[in-house]
């Protein structure tokens, strides 16, 4: 018997236990709730984040772990390679695979 496929791509992300069963998807439900509120205080979406991220040293809060890394330069340099800076397309946030 013969098999026959076919190769798709998609842009939903796959789920399943070994994922963190749906990881995925809330996270992008939060993301672009974070686009969301960005939009209502005419912000930029990435820069909303920004000032939202702790700074590396910052503690969180007593007997949390203080950050070693600088989220706000990562974000910097991830926004500029995928091509998020500057204004965008209405309805379209930093989350948003259109962004």
């Amino acid at each position: 018997m013969e098999s026959i496929g076919e190769v798709v791509r998609t842009s939903t992300a796959p789920a399943g236990s070994f994922r963190g069963f749906g990881g995925p998807q809330a996270c992008f439900a939060g993301e672009r709730q974070i686009d969301a509120i960005a939009r209502r205080l005419c912000l930029d979406p990435v820069e909303f984040r920004k000032r939202n991220f702790l700074r590396p040293g910052e503690v969180p809060r007593p007997g949390e772990t203080p950050m070693d890394s600088d989220l706000e330069d990562g974000l910097t340099q991830v926004a500029a390679r995928i091509g998020c800076t500057g204004p965008r397309t209405p309805g379209v946030g930093a989350a948003s695979p259109l962004a």
